[in-house]
């Protein structure tokens, strides 16, 4: 499938300031979500305004810009400019009242939105590594907590249909005993849309201690696990009320999933191929017939 194929109308400006969101400072913070709930309107502000506005210094502002990789409020502008054409007002809020159209509209723009972002944050060389590391594996560990523990367990089963020995835990102690067992021939995966879920840091602690190799799929790549980790993949999101956020930052996790197996699968299509169809022959021969009974 080539590039231009697939190619999407990508916020990346905006779309990296909602993922650092929760690790800027407070004063930052202010600044960001003033940009994010209005961009057309902050482009045409000036440092001055943007920083009386939330009540914070011209530096604060400059320091922001300059956090996101850009030498000056001037060239944030521009870039945020040159993504307008392209966006939709997904940062509402859903209030009370609203129909089920309105929200169907919403959850699955945001979807949408979640996808086209990941995407424009994608690292294609550290999603290489995470492939290399996965491929090479004796044993995986997937860590997560809460909704990112359900892409844990879907981490584990994608990885067993591409023939790699994968566990997934939940629970604290069974992390931390599995990743207490890992070594330098082990990888594991830690799962956290905030980057900051305690029992995941622990368990992918102990096994980057004990010689792993280590990835972390977050939403904030300035997290504590995006930073203890030796590869970072970036599942972008908005968070909204009624915890919708949580719902979208789910489906980009298991999109990055999605790639990593896709990415393994691609190296081992013969043998997957060949897999594929024995299961399916096997699950054939197991479905109920008609007029058979279960000793036929």
């Amino acid at each position: 499938m080539r590039k231009a194929q697939v190619k999407m109308h990508i916020q990346e400006t905006l779309a990296r300031m909602n993922s650092v969101l929760p690790s800027l400072r407070p004063a930052e913070q202010r600044v960001a979500r003033l940009i994010l709930e209005n961009p057309r309107a902050a482009i045409e502000m000036s440092v001055t305004e943007l920083a009386q506005l939330v009540d914070t210094s011209e530096t604060t502002v400059i320091r922001l810009a300059k956090e996101l990789g850009f030498k000056g409020l001037r060239e944030l502008k521009m870039s945020i400019a040159t993504e307008l054409p392209s966006t939709f007002n997904i940062y509402d809020q859903l209030g009370p009242g609203e129909t089920l159209e309105d929200i169907s509209t919403t959850f699955f723009s945001l979807a949408v939105k979640a996808f086209s972002d990941t995407l424009g944050l994608l690292d294609l060389a550290e999603l290489e590594k995470a492939i290399d590391a996965l491929e090479n594996a004796a044993r995986i560990g997937c860590f997560g907590a809460g909704a990112s523990g359900y892409v844990a367990l879907d981490a584990q089963q994608k990885l067993l249909r591409v023939n790699l020995p994968a566990w997934s835990f939940v629970d604290t102690h069974e992390q931390l005993g599995f990743a207490s067992g890992l070594t330098a021939k082990d990888a594991a995966i830690g799962i956290s849309h905030s980057g900051y879920t305690k029992d995941t840091l622990a368990a992918l602690s102990l096994a980057r201690e004990n010689g792993a190799r280590t990835i972390a799929i977050v939403g904030d790549p300035r997290s504590r696990l995006a930073g203890m980790a030796e590869i970072t993949l970036v599942a972008a999101s908005t968070e909204m009320t009624f915890k919708i956020g949580t719902m979208i930052s789910r489906l980009s996790q298991l999109a990055i999933v999605d790639l990593l197996t896709l990415g393994i699968a691609s190296r081992r299509k013969e043998l997957i191929i060949e897999q594929f169809d024995r299961r399916t022959r096997a699950l054939s021969q197991r479905k109920f017939r008609p007029g058979s009974n279960s000793e036929d």
